[in-house]
């Protein structure tokens, strides 16, 4: 008989997934304190790469706000923690998300050169 417990690296992951997708459907609801709060549990975390998803969320979070200064500060710091952890699909995450938020701040070309990495 097969186990139907969930190993806890596995765990892990699925957690990492529910606290992100938790954090930018409170975003998309316009509820940024409690998306912050919770993103902000998740960057607390010791996985680098929970901490990384945590960034693209808390990018998004902040761009919604209208924070495109901020927006970019924090996606482009996960940019650099997911090019030295070589995690690609993070790395294409971020740079689609530091297109939108250029093109949100009216930065065509540089949104293009973003969109043209990822």
């Amino acid at each position: 008989m097969r186990s139907v417990l969930i190993p806890s690296q596995q765990m892990g992951r699925f957690q990492q997934v529910v606290q992100g997708g938790l954090g930018r459907v409170l975003a998309k609801q316009g509820r940024y304190e409690e998306a912050r709060r919770v993103l902000k549990e998740s960057l607390a975390k010791p996985d680098r790469r929970q901490r990384t998803h945590a960034l693209i969320s808390l990018g998004i979070t902040a761009r919604g706000e209208g924070k495109n200064a901020e927006a970019q500060e924090i996606l482009v710091r996960g940019l650099a923690m997911a090019e030295e952890m070589g995690d690609r699909p993070a790395q294409s995450e971020f740079l689609a998300e530091l297109g939108f938020t250029a093109i949100q701040h009216g930065e065509t070309t540089l949104a293009q050169s973003y969109f043209s990495r990822a």
